[in-house]
């Protein structure tokens, strides 16, 4: 692992509470963590759906939306940042292990790659530093 990496480890603070640090992701194997975001994307891309509907209850209801229903996209909204910093959890430790940027870009769905994961293949690129990469 390349001084950078440690650097981005070391400075990776989350703001969600995750279930695995940046540090755990970096041991796993390529498979698990491309298996691991396939399945957040798919979570994500349900959850949001999910909020488009509630969204549009509680814009409905003129009387006040019931509480649950707002409660439960407020849940959703904290459980959606969650997924989505994991995502890029994994897409640093997917770049530290020398995937490519571009064959990451379709686990993205639409969305741009997270600025930590851009600035180390940058710095990676320019100090040709990279440790035998891996293209999916």
């Amino acid at each position: 692992m390349s001084a950078l990496s440690r650097q981005t480890i070391e400075s990776f603070t989350p703001k969600y509470r995750q279930p695995f640090s940046l540090e755990m992701a970096v041991e796993l194997d390529v498979q698990t963590l491309t298996n691991e975001m396939g399945r957040l994307e798919d979570s994500l891309s349900r959850l949001v759906a999910t909020q488009t509907t509630l969204k549009e209850v509680i814009d409905a209801d003129d009387n006040g939306a019931d509480r649950e229903i707002v409660q439960a996209y407020e849940e959703n909204e904290e459980v959606i940042g969650s997924q989505r910093e994991r995502v890029e959890m994994i897409i640093m430790a997917l770049g530290m292990k020398g995937v490519s940027l571009q064959s990451m870009s379709h686990y993205l769905g639409g969305r741009s790659l997270p600025p930590q994961a851009i600035n180390d293949h940058v710095a990676t690129a320019q100090t040709g530093q990279e440790e035998g990469g891996i293209d999916l």
